[in-house]
Formats: structure tokens, sequence, C-alpha cells
């Protein structure tokens, strides 16, 4: 299966260290200071990006210290910190199923999380969301073949082992076309942020060209 890219930390750089206070505050409302960025952003995208970089061995060392912090000091930012990287499908130490309750536990109960955190981890959340619905339709493919086999082998009449395939390859098509569409509605909010992002750049380079 092909991995999910992370989360291109820089997307969100150029806005949020920029000096567009008035559209900082018209699209993040929830900034508690119209002058100063959301504190702890570039902490976020610095982590995903290193990540993306190092090899597998580092990444797992990485990976440890978050996770110590993160014991050590629960504090929201170590929090999101440790479950961007977990939701994050792309090395040996992820854990999807912890990274993506972790972020959904913050989404709704973390009344402390700036707008543009939630920002982020939505867009971490639904990468993982889209690669467990890819995994998951894999998974029933591989799964449905086998039960067809299976059942084929078992059947002494050929008339009944094709009606066992044919059934078995009608319910792999509803659980494909079930998970195709879930991906599909995942990859849609993906877009849906991913086009909020660009937007986001686009005003900050505007306001950079006319200074």
């Amino acid at each position: 299966m092909r991995a999910m890219k992370l989360l291109p930390g820089l997307a969100l750089l150029g806005l949020l260290t920029g000096g567009c206070a008035a559209q900082l505050e018209r699209l993040f409302p929830d900034s508690a200071d119209e002058d100063t960025p959301p504190p702890g952003m570039m902490l976020y995208l610095q982590t995903l990006d290193e990540l993306a970089g190092l090899p597998p061995d580092e990444q797992t060392l990485m990976v440890e210290r978050l996770t110590l912090g993160q014991a050590r000091a629960p504090t929201t930012t170590n929090t999101l910190r440790l479950a961007l990287v977990k939701a994050s499908p792309t090395h040996e130490n992820a854990d999807l199923a912890l990274g993506t309750q972790m972020l959904e536990r913050l989404l709704e109960t973390d009344d402390t999380l700036l707008t543009a955190e939630r920002l982020i981890a939505r867009v971490q959340l639904a990468h993982a969301y889209a690669w467990l619905a890819e995994r998951a339709a894999s998974e029933a493919a591989s799964l449905a073949a086998s039960e067809a086999s299976r059942a084929a082998g078992a059947l002494d009449a050929r008339e009944a082992a094709q009606a066992a395939v044919n059934s078995e390859q009608a319910a792999l098509r509803r659980r494909i076309q079930a998970q195709a569409q879930e991906n599909e509605d995942l990859q849609q909010a993906l877009r849906e942020a991913e086009e909020k992002l660009e937007a986001l750049m686009s005003i900050e380079r505007t306001i950079r060209e006319r200074e």
C-alpha cells in the first residue's frame, strides 16, 4: 500500500509566522493576541518535518523521547505533538489507533486548543482515516478472496463452488464500494482542509507583496 505523506509543515508556517495580524484575527478568531501567531505552531510543524527526514532508528528514538516527555508532562502541547506523530502512517513506530484516539480526544475535550492547532489536528486525522480506509479495503479484499478459495475447495460440485465464489465476489464488491465511499468522504474533507491552507497562504503572499 502506498504511504500517505506527512502533513507539509511549511504550509502553515508562512501564515502563522507572518505579520498579518488583522487577517490572522479574522481567520483564527480564537487566537488570544492578534499581534502574535498562535504559540507553539512552529514546534508541531518542525516535529513532523523532522520525523519525515530521519532514518528508521532515529525515528524510533524520537518517538520514544516524545512518549516519555508526554508521560512526564501531559500538557496540551506535548500531547498534540505525540498524537500527530503517532497518527502519521509513514514510519515504523506509528500507532494509528492510538494517534487518532488522542487527536479525537483533544478535539472533543481540550478547550485550550487554538484554532490553528485544531486545523492541523483535523488535517492529520483526515490523513490517518484515509490510510486506514485504504488498508481496510485491501484487507477485506484479501479476506474475501481467501474465503472464496476455501469455500470453492470444500465444495464437491462445480455449480455449488461457483455459486459460493459469486456470493463472495458480490459481498466483496459491496464492502469495497462501502470502503471507497468512506475513503472518498475522508479525502474530500482533507481536500477542503488543504484548500483552506492554500487560501490562507494566498492571503499571506498578497499581504507580503503589498508590503
